[in-house]
């Protein structure tokens, strides 16, 4: 189980760098600065593949190794697992996945408040190009009959 409870540490490792990634993104967006963005968006593509792998080799240590965690262990959840083992093992377990779990809890709001502020700012270049476009409100009418017609000649299409 100390194997596991490394891999726990581990991933935890890798999503507290996401964590930082994603704050650093938010101050990105918030400066519309789209480079750092992308170069951000490139890192967190690494550190998901690099916990996914971390999971992964947990999964394997539990498949070789049925003799310490049961033949049945791939089934179990880890509160499950630990019952397992001794009362300083589940402690241990119960103080690292608490960390991972918080690391996740803030990753999650992080990325949440990023995914607002991302669509903000579309609706915003919505706004800008409407507005450069000189698209107007529908059924407005022009001073000709009353007639529904657009008073300009429009640069861009309105379905942008």
């Amino acid at each position: 189980m100390k194997t596991i409870l490394s891999y726990i540490r581990e991933q935890n490792e890798y999503y507290q760098q996401l964590l930082e990634k994603a704050e650093n993104k938010q101050q990105a967006i918030i400066q519309n600065d789209l480079q750092t963005i992308e170069a951000l968006n490139k890192e967190e593509e690494q550190l998901i593949t690099e916990a996914a792998a971390i999971e992964n080799k947990r999964i394997e240590h539990i498949e070789k190794h049925p003799e310490i965690y049961g033949e049945d262990a791939l089934q179990l959840t880890l509160e499950e697992l630990k019952l397992r083992f001794s009362q300083d093992i589940q402690e241990q377990t119960d103080i690292e996945t608490k960390a991972l779990m918080e690391t996740l809890a803030r990753l999650k709001t992080i990325n949440n408040e990023n995914a607002e502020l991302l669509k903000q700012a579309l609706r915003m270049v919505n706004v800008t190009i409407n507005t450069i476009a000189g698209n107007e409100e529908p059924g407005s009418y022009s001073k000709e009959k009353g007639n529904n017609v657009s008073k300009n000649k429009h640069l861009f299409d309105k379905k942008i």
